[in-house]
Parts: C-alpha cells; structure tokens; sequence
C-alpha cells in the first residue's frame, strides 16, 4: 500500500470515528436540560416570591407581636 493510501485509510478511519463519537451530543443535552431547569426555576419563584414575602412577612409580625406582649 502506498503512503497516499496508507493515509486515506487513516484520515477515512478517523472521520468515521469522529461521526460515530456521541460525547459532544450528550454535553449539549445535558446543557439544555440544564438551562431549561433554571429557567423553570426562575419563573417558579419569581411567580410565589411576593407570596413568600407576604408570608415571612406575618411570621415576622407574629413574633415581634409575641416578643412584645410577653
């Protein structure tokens, strides 16, 4: 086998690996899922943050009020 062909079979050998190589696509994925679970959470608590703050809020106030009666 010449050294042209002896290359070919090389070069032939290596992009067949690289199409078969599924790593990269399953780093993309994982970024994906990744990105769309912060985003749902972002959302997720800037829709009940003001009724968490309304929450604390009494809780706060049901304290002081104990603190101070007592």
């Amino acid at each position: 086998m010449g050294h042209s062909k002896l290359l070919e079979c090389r070069a032939g050998r290596n992009i067949q690996l690289f199409m078969s190589d599924r790593s990269g696509v399953t780093a993309i994925e994982y970024g994906l899922i990744s990105s769309l679970i912060a985003a749902a959470l972002v959302v997720g608590l800037a829709t009940a943050g003001p009724t968490l703050a309304g929450f604390f809020e009494q809780v706060s106030t049901a304290i002081q009020n104990t603190l101070t009666n007592t």
